[in-house]
């Protein structure tokens, strides 16, 4: 992208609202452009509040088009992100730009051919452990009625909870919570433990952070190209020992389930779940996680390949 004049390196970003650059980028390559103040306030993927410096106004060229636009002066050293604002005005070379994200992945991509099934992944040798406050009282609730319209739907539901082992039926338990069953667009429904009723109330939660945006940037300055890997159901990829699956049963119209996996709704699962993959992806260079965000990154093409590897 020529802003300026300049060749800037820019990273799309369809989840940012406007187009921002970095502080230590600016004085690199757009110093002589005056900066405005603002009172615009951004909001992180994170939800933390941040407040750019100022704002450019630029003029932007993109093959035959040139614009003039806004570009938000960030402090730190993040990447230069292309976001919506821009993309409502700058018609990009999509079929271009889909090859050369093709081109010299495929390799990577085939030989971790079984992380793209359509199966339920799992983590390896890490179980979820959900730690109670001293002496909990156990607590048992009754199962809630369901609509007569609504039981073929939840009895696929549990099925398919069974089927790839996310619960398995239990006769007892001291533990009980009901489920919520909220209705998806298509008709079926999600069959969730309310655990806030029970289990919840009475976890020692524990106070492993979440990285903060800071870190996030720091920890992936330098980077020249970007791939974020969504895991999907990204919880319920982790088993969860013994002891903890007492705590995590849930009472339906079909008698009592206990999870094999870490289900949402849980108050310490995001702790849980970070801790675990950031001790999976420790060590490893240009890695972020965010909960069930991995970001990979390089400094070349070379060594983004061998990252995402």
């Amino acid at each position: 992208m020529e802003v300026e004049n300049r060749e800037l390196v820019m990273e799309l970003d369809m989840g940012s609202a406007v187009s921002v650059i970095g502080k230590e980028k600016y004085h690199e390559q757009l110093r002589h452009v005056p900066v405005e103040s603002t009172t615009l306030q951004l909001h992180t993927y994170t939800g933390e509040t941040m407040k750019p410096l100022g704002v450019l106004s630029v003029r932007v060229r993109y093959g035959e088009q040139s614009k003039y636009l806004q570009l938000y002066v960030m402090k730190g050293t993040g990447p230069t992100l292309f976001g919506r604002e821009w993309l409502h005005v700058i018609r990009l070379n999509w079929p271009l730009m889909h090859l050369e994200t093709q081109s010299g992945f495929r390799d990577v991509l085939d030989r971790h051919a079984a992380v793209f099934s359509d199966e339920l992944g799992r983590l390896l040798n890490i179980k979820a452990r959900i730690q109670l406050k001293e002496e909990p009282t156990p607590r048992f609730w009754k199962a809630r009625p369901i609509a007569l319209a609504r039981k073929p739907a939840v009895e696929r539901g549990l099925n398919q909870l069974v089927a790839e082992g996310i619960v398995k039926r239990v006769t007892h338990s001291e533990w009980a919570a009901p489920v919520v069953i909220p209705i998806k667009k298509d008709g079926e429904v999600r069959i969730c433990g309310d655990f806030k009723v029970k289990t919840n109330p009475q976890l020692d939660v524990g106070k492993y952070p979440l990285p903060r945006i800071e870190e996030m940037y720091a920890n992936l300055s330098g980077g020249q190209q970007f791939i974020v890997i969504d895991l999907r159901q990204a919880y319920l990829q982790m088993e969860i020992d013994e002891e903890s699956k007492t705590y995590l049963t849930v009472n339906t119209h079909r008698g009592l389930y206990q999870y094999q996996r870490l289900p949402y709704g849980v108050a310490s699962a995001p702790a849980v779940w970070q801790r675990a993959m950031d001790h999976v992806l420790q060590g490893i260079s240009g890695v972020q996680c965010y909960l069930d965000d991995i970001i990979v990154t390089g400094r070349t093409r070379e060594e983004h390949l061998k990252a995402l590897d």
